[in-house]
This record gives C-alpha cells, structure tokens and sequence, in this order.
C-alpha cells in the first residue's frame, strides 16, 4: 500500500483567502491496514479531507472542524491513495 499526503488550502480558489492559515497534515500511524493523520488548520473552521487514486480525481471522505484526526479504515483496499485537505466553505443555503 502506498500512502501520500497532498496539502492545500481550498477546493475554492475564491475562498482560499478566508482561511488565516493552510491545513497541516501530519501523518499519524499506518497500521493493521488503516492510515491516520492529523489536520491542523485554522482552529474551529471545517476541513475537507479527500482521497484520490490518481492525483486527478478527488472524493470527500470526511468533513470535521480543526484540529482532529482522520483514520481510513479502507486504505489497505488500494494499492496506492493519496490525501488532501481543504478548507470547507459552506454554500449559501447552509
């Protein structure tokens, strides 16, 4: 299993500016075939953290409020994902 953390700051280049800081991703454990990380940012705004198996599509696994921590039980079913998180910019209707 490969395991590769991407960082970034918004889903949304027009919000990127709202966030004072980018989410730090700092990988946490890899074990009995699950992967964990924390996702600092910007304490008390939401983080998006998405997974991808080829750096081009990108799927929400979980949306939490910073600082926590994420564990995908599923990463031993891929032989190779990637993670990222971005800053969760609610829609007007929410």
């Amino acid at each position: 299993m490969n395991i590769s953390i991407v960082t970034g700051a918004s889903a949304d280049p027009e919000e990127a500016d709202k966030v004072s800081a980018p989410s730090i991703l700092t990988p946490a454990v890899h074990v009995s075939g699950q992967f964990a990380m924390s996702v600092a940012g910007t304490s008390g705004y939401k983080y998006v953290v998405e997974a991808s198996t080829d750096l081009v599509n990108w799927v929400p696994v979980q949306t939490n409020t910073a600082p926590f921590t994420f564990v995908d039980t599923n990463a031993s079913q891929f032989s190779q994902r990637f993670y990222r998180s971005v800053y969760y910019a609610p829609s007007l209707t929410e």
